[in-house]
């Protein structure tokens, strides 16, 4: 009987697809129908050197196979259909075929192959020919993978019509993760290898990839290690593709929206997370690596492409598409990692991880898109999130606790000082927005006020963005003119330095005094510039600069009053004005 099977499985692999269509068709009925007859040595031999040769076979064949038309144009009639018209497309018929006639066979004789001599041979040899065919970079061959995977979690689950569930023991799962995990790790590499986007994976196949990996996460939910939680960080969202189409490389997207796909990659992070959390739950210690997946999610507007070698546009304008492409993905991420930390963030294990610093870094990311396209709301989304979970955090900071939150500072006041300033000081229009104003605002009223926690360091660079913004700001420049609306952010950064130096300044000894001419100096230029005014606008401008320039004047008098003088050194031209107001 085996030597029937082997000559049958050499005819499968016959030059011509209808002969080996035929012999595959024949190979797998008989053993269907005369399997029982066999013991367990020729089972053995029939899976690992019939069923297993021959998909090996199959894969050198198709891999190797001529992408040459074999039919032309006769009369303006076409003779073969463009879907078999090269020889490595009939091939993958033939592999698409038997791969999952070879999986059903094993998993139909699965109480059989479990008593060979070698059962995991058997079993990791199944998953090995399904990743193959998994990363062949072959639709049709990949696909049919993908169904085989389906298939093992369908019968394991016992939802197969009239079957009952396979005994598929944790080892046993554990192969089939690793080996969903290599598909993904291999997709992912083809994509980043396709030379152009007609080679690259449908979405149709990445969708119906994330939702059977979602499905097998849940089958081993309870052995979810720490290592599996980094491994699917390879995969995702990296392996996300946009929905794309010839003129991707011409369109901006106008309004982005949440694909199937995307959809599909957010549930996989969420079904873990209900496992994390949920009562007694076996796995509570991989809350960090948690964060750490949505956060990889928040950042991915702003990640590297990894499909822009396909894409082939150029490198500023690839930036403004990917963002635009992914930004309520990485907006919808964003908002679930200010959720999460909601519930956990009291947990020990979260504030020893210095999870709320690893936040700010990530979020950090999403706030350059401000530099890139302002007109992009994932920025936003970073400001609104990074706020929200300082401030559940700020009723916890104490003299006990402070040094859980000593890398918090720095990096805050990091983010802060890009998405006003960017990473070169060269945002023309700070101060014009009113995040501006909230984000100034907030570290003035709720940072600030914590100065006796923060390290000395780090306190200096958070002054350093209040005298970016404050009203002497490029004051040296003689051309230099504050973007109509900031000086009300001026103003505000101003107060806090005031502030600072009436109430704190004694946490750093050696900071500057407030430098009272370049201030004056500004007030002057700023009356100067509204005199020179004659737009229609000019008086509603002119009367809000007005109201800064007397609450600056307010705050000089309020701190000269206290401190029994005036600060040194004052310009000569003002000295009697200032006096004056005294």
């Amino acid at each position: 009987m085996l030597t029937l099977y082997k000559h049958l499985s050499q005819l499968c692999l016959d030059i011509r697809p209808e002969v080996r269509k035929s012999a595959a068709q024949t190979l797998f009925l008989a053993i269907a129908s005369h399997g029982n007859a066999l013991d367990l040595p020729t089972w053995h031999r029939l899976i690992v050197d019939v069923c297993y040769t021959l998909l090996k076979c199959l894969e050198k064949y198709c891999m190797t196979a001529s992408e040459e038309r074999i039919g032309d144009e006769e009369d303006g009639k076409v003779v073969m259909h463009h879907s078999r018209d090269t020889a490595k497309k009939q091939w993958a018929e033939t592999w698409a075929m038997v791969l999952p006639t070879v999986t059903k066979t094993v998993l139909g004789n699965l109480p059989v192959v479990v008593k060979l001599k070698q059962p995991q041979q058997a079993w990791q040899g199944i998953l090995h020919h399904i990743q193959r065919g998994g990363i062949s970079g072959l639709e049709e061959v990949s696909m049919s993978a993908l169904k085989c995977l389906d298939d093992i979690i369908l019968i394991g689950e016992g939802r197969e019509q009239d079957k009952l569930p396979l005994d598929i023991t944790v080892p046993m799962w554990d192969d089939v993760w690793k080996a969903c995990h290599g598909v993904g790790v291999g997709l992912n590499d083809l994509m980043r290898r396709s030379p152009n986007i007609e080679s690259l994976p449908s979405q149709k196949l990445i969708t119906f990839y994330t939702i059977i990996y979602r499905r097998l996460n849940h089958q081993v939910r309870n052995n979810f290690t720490t290592e599996m939680f980094r491994k699917l960080q390879d995969v995702f969202p990296a392996i996300m593709l946009p929905v794309l189409n010839r003129n991707a490389s011409k369109m901006m997207a106008c309004r982005a929206e949440i694909s199937p796909l995307q959809d599909s990659v957010l549930q996989i992070a969420e079904s873990l997370q209900l496992e994390v959390l949920k009562p007694r739950s076996p796995s509570p210690h991989l809350i960090t690596e948690l964060f750490n997946l949505w956060l990889k999610y928040a950042r991915h507007s702003t990640s590297h492409a990894v499909i822009a070698r396909a894409l082939a546009m150029e490198p500023e304008y690839l930036i403004r598409w990917w963002a635009a492409t992914f930004s309520l993905f990485s907006e919808t991420a964003m908002q679930r990692v200010v959720e999460l930390y909601q519930q956990t963030h009291a947990w020990k294990l979260v504030m020893d991880s210095d999870t709320l610093s690893n936040i700010i870094q990530a979020i950090h990311q999403p706030l350059k898109l401000r530099q890139v396209d302002a007109h992009q709301t994932a920025w936003r989304v970073a400001v609104e999130s990074i706020l929200k979970t300082v401030r559940i955090t700020l009723p916890h900071v104490n003299v006990q606790s402070a040094p859980v939150f000593y890398n918090v500072w720095i990096h805050l006041a990091s983010a802060v000082d890009d998405v006003l300033y960017g990473d070169d000081g060269q945002i023309v229009e700070w101060g014009t927005d009113d995040v501006d104003f909230e984000v100034m605002n907030f570290f003035r009223s709720e940072i600030l006020p914590h100065v006796a926690l923060i390290p000395i360091d780090d306190l200096k660079f958070t002054l350093n963005v209040f005298h970016k913004g404050s009203l002497h700001r490029h004051v040296m420049e003689p051309s230099h003119v504050l973007p109509t609306g900031s000086e009300k952010v001026a103003t505000l950064c101003f107060e806090a330095l005031l502030d600072f130096h009436l109430y704190h300044a004694h946490k750093i000894p050696e900071a500057d005094d407030i430098n009272l001419p370049a201030i004056l100096l500004r007030c002057e230029k700023i009356l100067s510039g509204l005199t020179a005014e004659s737009d229609t606008n000019a008086v509603s401008r002119g009367k809000n600069s007005l109201r800064c320039i007397k609450s600056v004047l307010h705050s000089i008098k309020q701190t000269s009053v206290t401190n029994g003088k005036l600060p040194v050194n004052p310009v000569a031209n003002w000295a009697y004005r200032v006096r004056e107001c005294f």
